[in-house]
């Protein structure tokens, strides 16, 4: 429960349906309230209104590059700023070598295939923590 005496909403964002409903089913054994979307929510005002405790997203390097600018209209949006963002990614080798700098900009990273409780820990961690620099969190990148 929140301070406030609610559950903490966690936002999904994946294109697989599959995902969506494993991410919920997961969470919300853990005591959270989720919402899933199937693709990204281009109105952060929409996203601001839902008050999500935290927003996980399925990142994937393309070329087109949409999660990426997304992920910086949330970190710069004096609305959305506040929320804690965990980037869950098949690119390995991109996380890693963008590890320092996600981590400055407060975005936790958990890479697939996830362990399920590694997942809840880091939901948990970021719900409890906030959003900010996580540079003395333990690494999600292990």
């Amino acid at each position: 429960m929140n301070a406030d005496g609610q559950q903490p909403h966690i936002l999904c964002i994946n294109h697989s349906p599959e995902i969506l409903a494993l991410m919920k089913n997961l969470l919300e054994d853990e005591g959270f309230r989720v919402t899933t979307h199937s693709r990204l929510e281009k109105d952060l005002d929409k996203i601001a209104q839902l008050a999500p405790n935290v927003i996980i997203i399925d990142y994937m390097w393309t070329s087109s590059d949409d999660e990426w600018v997304f992920l910086m209209l949330l970190t710069m949006n004096p609305h959305t700023r506040h929320i804690p963002l965990i980037l869950c990614t098949a690119a390995v080798q991109q996380a890693r070598d963008l590890q320092e700098h996600l981590y400055e900009m407060g975005i936790r990273v958990v890479l697939k295939p996830f362990d399920i409780d590694h997942l809840a820990r880091v939901v948990h961690e970021a719900v409890e923590t906030g959003a900010g620099p996580i540079s003395s969190v333990v690494s999600t990148l292990e």
